[in-house]
């Protein structure tokens, strides 16, 4: 899993024309050439340490003098390049970044520079701005922000006197794929520059993510259990979709199937004859299937850059179609929503 962060990531970048380094990879120390290091500033847990490499590309007025350069980690605080760029001579320079650098960034001279994304879901994606750099002896802070969302869900159960059996628990009709706009200010630390967010257009909520399969079932208790064991975590930022039902389950929702056994007989209490089809797991039909609303309590119903949506499911009764109020006793959620 590439979970890099979990908090804001702020990776110094030494673009110092004059500055000597001792790595044999590095540009000399006499002709201005740039050259990255990194400082280090810790956030709880986690530093700009996990990134291993970045991509980066470079523009004064409209020409291109970096092209999509891959900078790899060499040590704890050098970063290496190839081939040298040297900083041209009286002008300033625009940075766009990227890590992981597999991700495409599409540099233009004469428009918007973008990236156009398809998530798999089990990796972050982090972008960063540094405009009109120039070669002085300080150092340019680059500041990676977390441009994806992030979903975690947990699972309980109140019931004592039944078993609730989770098979698996995903997510359906979110943004898979999107454009992002690398915004046009820098992303220093300290310097607000409005929600990265915003950076982002989607045109289809039409995906599905599976967070959890237990590859048979596990038995829930009061103690909620982790219940994200795929990878998948990271979401395009987008508008979430109401649930509704018109004959079909339609919206933005969570899928949770389990089934309630008898723990005496071992025999299935639900679902039973009288289930309809739209709520049992299409894979498995011996198990039901709760279609929550993945909008509930998320604040205007958005997934927002950087954000952690963390979702307690509570099972305790059979699920009931989108249009019935059972529903929101029977199975239900409880939202925070924290940095990462």
């Amino acid at each position: 899993m590439m979970s890099y962060f979990r908090n804001a990531l702020y990776a110094v970048l030494a673009l110092a024309g004059t500055a000597c380094h001792d790595a044999t990879d590095e540009p000399e120390c006499d002709d201005g050439y740039i050259s990255f290091s990194s400082e280090i500033e810790p956030r709880d847990a986690t530093t700009t340490e996990n990134i291993p490499s970045f991509k980066v590309s470079a523009m004064t007025g409209h020409d291109i003098i970096m092209n999509g350069v891959v900078v790899t980690r060499t040590g704890s605080n050098t970063w290496s390049y190839s081939p040298h760029v040297k900083w041209p001579e009286g002008s300033a320079v625009d940075f766009y970044a990227v890590s992981p650098p597999e991700v495409k960034m599409n540099i233009n001279t004469s428009w918007h520079h973008t990236i156009n994304y398809s998530s798999p879901g089990t990796q972050d994606l982090l972008v960063s701005v540094s405009m009109q750099a120039r070669p002085t002896s300080s150092r340019l802070k680059h500041n990676f922000r977390h441009a994806l969302a992030m979903i975690k869900m947990r699972a309980r159960t109140s019931r004592k006197d039944v078993e609730i059996r989770l098979r698996s628990i995903a997510v359906r009709n979110v943004a898979g794929h999107g454009d992002f706009f690398f915004p046009d200010v820098s992303t220093l630390p300290g310097k607000p520059i409005g929600s990265i967010t915003e950076c982002w257009r989607t045109y289809y909520n039409g995906n599905y993510y599976k967070l959890f399969d237990a590859e048979g079932y596990v038995t829930l208790s009061d103690t909620p259990i982790n219940a994200g064991n795929t990878g998948v975590e990271f979401f395009i930022p987008c508008i979430l979709d109401d649930v509704s039902y018109e004959g079909y389950i339609r919206g933005s929702t969570i899928e949770v199937a389990y089934k309630i056994v008898d723990p005496e007989t071992g025999s299935t209490i639900w679902p039973d004859k009288d289930t309809p089809n739209q709520l049992h797991d299409p894979t498995d039909n011996s198990y039901g299937m709760a279609h929550l609303p993945l909008n509930s309590e998320v604040p205007g119903k958005r997934l927002e850059s950087g954000k952690s949506y963390n979702y307690l499911i509570n099972v305790d009764n059979a699920a009931s179609l989108p249009q019935s109020r059972a529903s929101s006793t029977a199975v239900n959620t409880t939202l925070t929503v924290t940095d990462f």
